[in-house]
């Protein structure tokens, strides 16, 4: 059987749990914001940080892109240039072709006619 004292005490106890419950589960408003507002600023600057490190490897990327052309620049002027050269060599045989065949053409008349 339950005597006074025994209520009481138990009383005691099931307020003190109570109230540690309902104080842990009450929150204020301003703690209320506070808990969702921490994570989610976390999550925003978590987001920005990862743009940023995107942004700053695709300026990476372009730089490196920009040095190969460059490089490729100045092979397609080589080549170019390699290209004038075999032009110019080309022409030279041409010409020393033509020059050629006027010779052997002069050769042959001069047989023809000194009877050779």
């Amino acid at each position: 059987m339950v005597t006074g004292l025994d209520t009481e005490v138990a009383c005691g106890l099931n307020a003190a749990r109570k109230s540690v419950i309902m104080e842990a589960a009450e929150m204020t408003n301003a703690q209320m914001y506070f808990a969702i507002a921490v994570p989610t600023f976390a999550v925003i600057i978590g987001m920005a940080m990862n743009i940023m490190v995107l942004v700053w490897q695709a300026r990476g990327i372009d730089r490196r892109i920009d040095g190969i052309e460059k490089r490729i620049d100045g092979i397609e002027k080589r080549i170019d240039g390699v290209d004038k050269r075999l032009d110019k060599i080309d022409h030279t045989l041409e010409i020393i072709q033509s020059d050629l065949k006027q010779f052997y053409s002069d050769i042959a008349r001069l047989k023809e006619r000194s009877g050779l």
